[in-house]
């Protein structure tokens, strides 16, 4: 048995004053003459018994009435449980293990989330009563022991987010690790705001009290679904049931307002401004009440890849042009067929033969040259392709065309793990009306992989494999021809086809999981090593081995922020990186207080504030006994019977 209040019990001492009544009873005695007192002795002895009897039960009934009214102010409890059975638990050893996931650097009502851990832990601390070790475990696996509340508190002030969402079992693991050599296990609380994993709680029910921050919004971890190039005319489509405006991440700022389409009054689509510099962000709604990817809008690398666009004439259409300059900081150099020279080739990294009828033979081995030394192309035909000079071209790839009678065709189905639509949806599904052409031709051969195609294998958009990286669609992308350019897919196409690399693994990177990165130095000052400033402005210096101009940068692991890090050498700006958390672990959203409830079976969860009693606060136990009214309901009993023996007992 356990007192919640165990200084009632100096209470107890109030017994002594009916054994002290009692003991010291003064009786007056008055002397009557008798002839004869045989039996006056015998009435007086029976009496006398009686009278003892009744003062011993009269005494034994205030004595039990008070202890067990003194019992009850102490709020005394059995519990399987309790923090105070030194069976079970060891409760000046206290272990909190704190949830410190990357969700606590984001903002909430303005506040950082990390301002909520830190004064909940605070609060946690300064309410413990008393503690001989007590041990903080966070998710980055650091184990600090501190045996002084002072001690405790100046680490709070130096806790951050680490990169890492855990699952519930990897908690539980570390707990358990932790307390393995434990002669007696300590008493372990749980801090977090109970952000849904990928598995559930159980095992941690067992072996923690939750302690739940207060303050927290539900949908608490932000993530991002894609990756898009800004500023621009990039246009994305969304299905939502009504007009909304939308801001940028955190900073409040309204930046467009969503209208529907006269088509279709349930898909709207906007295209993000180009007067915005500071693009990286969220788009989220502002009335929280509409769905919409999160779409993460980032400055393109810094150094702008060369294109040559070659037309079949000057008279290219605007809305051709507008796709390959305004949205891809890339340099953009427009030429015709009859102004190409051999060498030309060799100052660009990316050709794309744009509304072309006939491919000289020049060109064609000028192409393949290109193509051989890893440069990029794309082959767009026009209306009337001349059939002869294509294959005399393609033939070179092992490909042909061949013309066909009927018109329009549509893709059902395109090639996610490709480089054009690499990390541009979070899953494969079936996506309804992608890009159709009305006149098209076939593209036959052994080194054709379809990117876009029909259900029957006839391809749209094809990328010949041999020899370079070479995209060729199979009709016409103009306005008159085809819906390509103004599909939602080109922009990530044409995106990737100028910006993506084959050897890069995504268009963002996993925060928490390093990655390395391959940089190229000047001779001088050698020493220097790289930096990376995060999005708020933090100077990181990675871990990086150099091996003559070359920098190899190991980077990821210290990622606490979604968004855009810089990287630099000699305050000049290398490269961007793109960091975002790992979409496929979590849920966005917590649990709530009677999921938690309902999880934590054996104990009720514990809302920490300043003023509770920790240790009182968090025995509150779904199997613990409360005994008070059991000793209230005695006391009450044992003062009714010394009533009742006072008033009938004679």
């Amino acid at each position: 048995m356990s007192f919640e209040k165990p200084l009632f019990l100096w209470m107890l001492l109030l017994v002594s004053i009916p054994i002290i009544i009692h003991l010291f009873r003064f009786r007056k005695y008055k002397k009557i003459v008798f002839t004869q007192t045989f039996f006056l002795e015998q009435t007086q002895a029976q009496q006398k018994r009686i009278k003892n009897l009744k003062h011993l039960l009269i005494l034994a009934s205030r004595i039990i009435g008070l202890s067990a009214l003194v019992l009850g102010f102490s709020l005394p409890y059995f519990s399987e449980n309790s923090l105070k059975d030194s069976r079970n638990k060891d409760v000046e050893n206290i272990l909190i293990y704190v949830d410190n996931h990357p969700g606590f650097f984001l903002k909430n009502d303005d506040k950082s989330r990390l301002l909520y851990l830190r004064n909940s832990l605070r609060s946690t601390i300064n309410n413990l009563r008393s503690f001989k070790k007590l041990t903080i475990l966070t998710n980055n696996n650091a184990t600090e022991t501190f045996y002084r509340k002072e001690e405790a508190l100046r680490y709070v002030d130096q806790l951050e987010p680490f990169p890492l969402i855990p699952s519930w079992k990897d908690i539980a693991n570390s707990i358990e690790k932790t307390i393995k050599n434990e002669q007696i296990p300590p008493a372990i609380f749980l801090l977090s705001d109970y952000l849904k994993r990928g598995d559930n709680l159980n095992e941690l029910s067992q072996l923690c009290i939750p302690i739940k921050l207060d303050g927290m919004d539900t949908k608490n971890l932000e993530i991002i679904d894609s990756v898009w190039s800004v500023p621009g005319t990039d246009i994305i489509e969304a299905a939502i049931d009504q007009p909304a405006s939308y801001i940028l991440g955190n900073s409040k700022k309204v930046l467009f307002t969503l209208s529907p389409e006269k088509e279709n009054s349930k898909r709207l689509s906007f295209s993000f401004p180009k007067s915005e510099e500071n693009t990286f962000g969220f788009l989220e709604s502002e009335s929280h009440q509409n769905s919409i990817f999160r779409f993460y809008f980032t400055h393109p690398l810094q150094k702008p890849k060369k294109i040559l666009v070659i037309a079949e004439n000057k008279g290219l259409s605007e809305a051709l042009k507008t796709k390959f300059t305004t949205a891809h900081t890339a340099e953009v150099t427009f030429k015709t067929i009859g102004e190409i020279k051999s060498e030309i080739l060799k100052e660009f990294q990316l050709v794309v033969l744009l509304n072309i009828k006939e491919i000289p033979d020049p060109l064609a081995a000028s192409l393949q040259i290109f193509l051989k030394e890893n440069g990029r192309l794309l082959l767009c035909p026009n209306d009337e392709v001349d059939v002869p000079s294509y294959n005399r071209f393609l033939q070179r790839f092992d490909a042909y065309i061949q013309p066909y009678e009927k018109n329009f065709i549509q893709a059902d189905k395109l090639n996610y793990n490709d480089l054009l639509f690499f990390n541009v949806f979070v899953q494969e599904i079936d996506l309804p009306d992608l890009p159709f052409l009305n006149k098209y031709f076939l593209l036959k051969g052994t080194s054709i992989s379809p990117i876009l195609y029909t259900l029957d294998g006839t391809t749209l958009l094809g990328k010949i494999t041999s020899n370079g990286e070479f995209y060729i669609f199979t009709g016409s992308i103009g306005p008159e021809n085809s819906n390509v350019i103004y599909h939602t897919i080109f922009n990530p196409l044409i995106y990737n086809f100028i910006h993506r690399n084959t050897h890069q693994s995504s268009m963002y990177y996993i925060a928490g999981s390093d990655y390395s990165f391959q940089y190229t130095i000047s001779e001088s000052n050698r020493d220097e090593p790289i930096k990376i400033l995060s999005p708020s402005g933090k100077e990181i210096i990675p871990y990086q081995k150099r091996k003559g101009n070359e920098i190899q940068l190991f980077f990821g692991r210290d990622v606490i922020e979604n968004g855009m890090y810089s990287v630099q050498y000699l305050n000049k700006e290398l490269d961007k990186l793109a960091f975002n958390f790992d979409l496929r672990k979590l849920k966005n959203e917590c649990y709530s207080d009677i999921e938690i409830d309902n999880i934590f079976a054996n104990k009720s969860w514990v809302k920490m504030s300043i003023s509770e009693d920790f240790l009182t606060s968090s025995k509150i136990d779904l199997f613990r006994s409360d005994l008070w009214y059991f000793f209230a309901l005695t006391a009450l009993l044992f003062f009714i019977g010394e009533l009742l023996l006072i008033r009938f007992l004679k």
